[in-house]
């Protein structure tokens, strides 16, 4: 049968997906199944289900129902009627309820009609709304419990949408809570892998959702707003976090459901750095603290923001306990007779019963008796050890902990990684774990037997053959040494880029770093300072061997001192190894962000075998030839490569140090071109732009001037295409010192001198001047009038007579004129339409 023509529009939802097929209507028979009730064959709708002539039709025609109607309900009695309810929340309901009716809702009566089943009628004191949590059952925590009158509205709610509610925890039920605290959410953690631990938001949300049945209330996306995060309810207090790791950390509170206290009376979690701390000697604690409320280390934090579970805080606790605040009570108790002797007696110390039977004398056995031979042999006075091999035994000290320290590397951090993404948790991927760790195994391999040997060697120490054996361990593991700490050094910047990036990107690899660095064995050591170990171990060796060496110079003939002789060198080689890869590897990494930050710069420049060995920058104060003279006034960036001259526009908007214009190719002060218009154009995004590059031979002079006034100049001349082009160069203000601008100068022209031919930079004054001009008076007058302009740029002194505004006053004094200028010519109605 059709009811198209007959549906509200209130249900519209619902009539896409039923299926009108009269045919199979009518064969079908759609029986009425009754819970503890045989003869429920009438139902009445009750107040604004009156209008609801979907449902009547349903109710009637389709489950064969016997369908009265009534106002209020007041004048239904007999219990063997079924109730149908629009809305639960009404005065009716409650009379209905109270007096044992069934109720059923509107989404259960569609969803059979949907779902071509027989009408389920639910027990009495039990009304049925929906189907949401069939087959479901709930726990409320006992926290929760306390609080009456919302157990009540929670334990309704979910007996109307169909699901149970238990009195005792089990593994396949859902806990409601308010917090993470008790001994229920620790059951329910530890029963259930993945426990569903809701706040009972999650329940009303789902029955604001009553009405739609194609709400799915265990939908991952929509649940997981209402998952109890690891803090849930929770204050935590922090002590001895420092900076950054603090602000860390109370993020972390606020986000997973916490929140941050800063005095220890107030938390319920008190959280340490480690599990050593006294806390009872602490100014802020206070032993009348309610004894709710752990005190627990940071390792507890980690772990909880890792699992996304509160974690078991006895696991956790500190090592050092609280002084009892019944502990006066407990002395006054000991200093009684009777029972509070007994109790005394059973908690003698053994120090105390030791002290009693020397005092009394109950013990017959000599001083020379109370210890076995062996016990003798054990106690007697350590043989005293020489220098020699207390340096020795500090080698071996040293190399123990240095393996312990790759071992943590490898086995803590790595192999942290390693299980979770064996266990399907990817936090980074295989290529980013490569390279952060790849390389500790070989070093580890090698180090361990190195410190086994030496294990073996100090514990069985002789005089005259020891450190001969020592240094054949070294000689025997030199290569080995040198191979395995190439391929780290090669790798360590790598390594420390990738620890960096996945540190500030990845937050649960963040998480997980933190859970391991918060392990008491690790001693409040970071993943990054565990890393760069490798690089400060072996000039540690270095010395030490040679300070064993210095303690046995009496032995100078022995074999044994010179094995340990030539071990040293071959120590050096790999310190010298690891040095200079380790330069190459920087030079080259700062080279590439160097070249990175150059915009259109040749890919040929790019290589390998060049980096930079020191940069310049400077005002172009004037040029001849017409490549360099459209870069006068402008402010250029040197860059001195190991075989190659770059030069490169700096600018304006990275430039934060500008130098004013005192060129005298143009006029002081801004020009037009500087008015607010270019205020508003996009700017580029590296901060240089590149001009060109010359090779060394290109360069054909270099000459230094300065004098009282002029604070210096640098005049350099260069081979483009076939002629030779002057450019005069001034330092920036406030970046470069004259002392570091002849500094980059000389340490080219000596490069040069290597490279190619005798090169010098030239100190000329006026004389030099005079004499050039005699041979290229252009290149003379281009030289004094950079002398003179630069000559300008001195400090304004008011109290000098007759001194005259700097160049920056005037500068500034052009700013207010070309501002004033601007703002008049944007007032003008008729500018303004231009502008438009």
């Amino acid at each position: 049968m059709n009811f198209s023509h007959r549906h509200n529009n209130n249900y519209s939802q619902y009539n896409a997906t039923i299926e009108h097929d009269n045919e199979s209507m009518m064969g079908s028979t759609m029986d009425i199944t009754s819970m503890g009730h045989q003869d429920c064959s009438q139902i009445c709708m009750v107040d604004a289900a009156d209008q609801d002539h979907e449902i009547h039709d349903i109710l009637e025609e389709e489950f064969n129902f016997e369908v009265v109607k009534s106002k209020n309900g007041r004048d239904i009695t007999d219990t063997k009627y079924i109730i149908y309810m629009d809305y639960f929340e009404k005065d009716y309901f409650n009379y209905f309820h109270a007096q044992g009716f069934r109720i059923i809702g509107k989404s259960v009566v569609l969803w059979h009609y949907r779902d071509k089943s027989s009408l389920k009628i639910p027990k009495p004191l039990r009304p049925r709304y929906c189907y949401f949590f069939r087959d479901h059952k709930f726990f409320i925590n006992t926290n929760l419990r306390q609080k009456r009158g919302e157990t009540k509205e929670l334990a309704d709610l979910i007996h109307y949408m169909s699901g149970s509610v238990k009195k005792v925890f089990s593994k396949d039920c859902i806990m409601i809570a308010d917090d993470v605290r008790g001994n229920e959410y620790r059951t329910a953690v530890a029963m259930v892998g993945d426990c569903r631990i809701m706040y009972p938001d999650w329940i009303r949300e789902c029955w604001s959702q009553k009405d739609d049945l194609d709400f799915d209330c265990f939908d991952p996306q929509f649940i997981n707003q209402f998952k109890i995060p690891c803090f849930g309810g929770l204050k935590i207090f922090c002590h001895g976090f420092v900076g950054g790791d603090l602000d860390k950390m109370k993020i972390q509170i606020r986000k997973n459901g916490g929140s941050w206290v800063n005095e220890y009376t107030k938390s319920t979690h008190a959280v340490f750095v480690d599990n050593t701390v006294n806390i009872s000697i602490l100014p802020f604690f206070d032993k009348t603290h309610s004894s709710n409320y752990h005190d627990v280390t940071s390792q507890w934090f980690w772990q909880s923001i890792s699992t996304n579970y509160c974690a078991n805080e006895g696991a956790y606790g500190m090592v050092s306990k609280k002084p009892l605040a019944n502990s006066s009570v407990s002395r006054k108790r000991f200093s009684q007779g009777g029972k509070g002797q007994g109790e005394v007696k059973k908690n003698i110390s053994y120090g105390s019963l030791e002290g009693t039977l020397n005092k009394s004398g109950s013990s017959c056995i000599s001083d020379e008796r109370m210890f076995s031979e062996d016990d003798l042999i054990e106690n007697k006075t350590p043989v005293k050890m020489s220098k020699r091999q207390m340096v020795c035994q500090e080698l071996l000290g040293t190399e123990e902990n240095y393996v312990r320290c790759l071992e943590i590397i490898e086995n803590d951090f790595n192999g942290e990684f390693e299980r979770r993404m064996r266990e399907g948790e990817t936090i980074i991927n295989a290529v980013q774990l490569r390279q952060i760790f790849s390389k500790v195994g070989d070093l580890l391999k090698v180090h361990t037997t190195i410190r086994d040997k030496l294990r073996s060697t100090v514990n069985n120490w002789s005089e005259k053959k020891s450190i001969g054996e020592i240094g054949d361990i070294y000689n025997h593991n030199s290569d080995k040494l040198k191979t395995v700490y190439r391929s780290y050094i090669n790798n360590f910047d790598t390594a420390c880029s990738t620890l960096k990036h996945c540190i500030e990107t990845n937050e649960q690899f963040h998480i997980t770093l933190k859970l391991v660095e918060s392990k008491p064995e690790l001693k409040r050591n970071t993943l990054k300072d565990l890393i760069i170990r490798p690089v400060q171990r072996m000039p540690s060796v270095v010395l030490l061997m040679k300070e064993i060496l210095s303690k046995s110079k009496s032995e100078k003939n022995n074999k044994e001192y010179k094995s340990l002789e030539a071990a040293i060198p071959e120590m050096e080689m790999v310190v010298k190894e690891t040095n200079t890869f380790l330069r190459e590897t920087h030079d080259y990494t700062n080279t590439l962000e160097i070249c990175n930050d150059i915009e259109n710069l040749p890919a040929e420049i790019i290589n390998s075998s060049r980096f930079v060995l020191k940069t310049f920058e400077c005002l172009v104060i004037g040029a001849t030839g017409s490549f360099w003279s459209q870069y006068v006034t402008k402010n250029i960036k040197m860059f001195f490569f190991n075989d190659i001259f770059v030069t490169a526009k700096m600018r304006s908007r990275f430039d934060n140090n500008r130098s004013m214009d005192v060129s005298f190719n143009k006029p002081r002060g801004l020009s037009r071109q500087s008015s607010f218009v270019n205020f508003f154009t996009t700017k580029p995004n590296k901060p240089y732009k590149y001009i060109n590059y010359l090779f060394f031979p290109k360069i054909r002079e270099v000459q230094f001037y300065h004098d009282a006034n002029c604070a210096g100049l640098f005049i350099i001349k260069m081979r483009l295409q076939l002629s030779d082009d002057l450019i005069i160069v001034k330092p920036l203000n406030d970046t470069t010192s004259q002392g570091e601008s002849q500094t980059f100068f000389k340490l080219l022209c000596d490069h040069i001198s290597k490279s190619c031919r005798q090169f010098d930079m030239e100190s000329i004054g006026p004389d030099d001047i005079d004499a050039l001009e005699k041979l290229n008076p252009d290149e003379a007058s281009l030289i004094r009038r950079a002398i003179q302009q630069t000559s300008h740029v001195r400090p304004f002194n008011p109290s000098t007579p007759g001194a005259r505004p700097s160049g920056l006053r005037r500068a500034l004094t052009s700013v207010s004129l070309n501002v004033s200028h601007t703002l008049s010519r944007m007032s003008s109605r008729t500018n303004l339409n231009s502008y438009q």
